[in-house]
């Protein structure tokens, strides 16, 4: 009988541990909407993270390509709760204000 409580209480130890981990998975980023100034497209692709990308709105040929921030990854940590997407771009001014999903915003002087 002993036996068979501490075979279940490791079970139920090990079903909470792999539903925890399982739970530290984030969703996956939301698409940014693009925003268009004097026929430049400019996007935040969700795979190339912290990055900006400007495009003739016509053709869709790249015109540039910027980071505009990085992310220092813990190795300790799994990547991909460490991640921090663009969630929003907006015109500021002369400027591409960039916000990210943990509320910092970069600002991105436009010509």
């Amino acid at each position: 009988m002993k036996q068979i409580v501490f075979f279940l209480l490791i079970l139920s130890i090990s079903t909470s541990v792999s539903q925890a981990q399982a739970s530290s998975k984030r969703k996956a980023a939301k698409e940014v909407t693009p925003i268009v100034v004097d026929n430049v497209k400019y996007t935040a692709p969700t795979d190339q993270i912290g990055y900006i990308v400007a495009r003739d709105a016509a053709t869709d040929i790249l015109i540039w390509q910027r980071q505009i921030y990085t992310i220092h990854y813990n190795k300790n940590l799994e990547r991909d709760v460490q991640d921090v997407f663009i969630d929003s771009l907006y015109i500021k001014g002369k400027n591409l204000m960039v916000h990210t999903e943990r509320g910092k915003v970069y600002s991105l002087k436009l010509k």
